[in-house]
């Protein structure tokens, strides 16, 4: 699980925050590369898979 402690320090210069389109852009070039491709119904099953938690 990751770290839930509020000790993190913020951004610097060197390190800036990521937008949230580049924490979801490494799962979406993921789930492309496994051959998924959205039809419009609902990306649960495989976001659950993906995280580990498919029933």
């Amino acid at each position: 699980m990751p770290d839930q402690s509020n000790n993190r320090e913020p951004p610097t210069k060197d390190r800036t925050a990521k937008t949230l389109a580049e924490k979801v852009r490494p799962i979406q070039e993921r789930a492309e590369r496994e051959g998924f491709v959205s039809d419009g119904s609902s990306d649960k099953p495989m976001l659950d898979e993906a995280w580990g938690e498919a029933s």
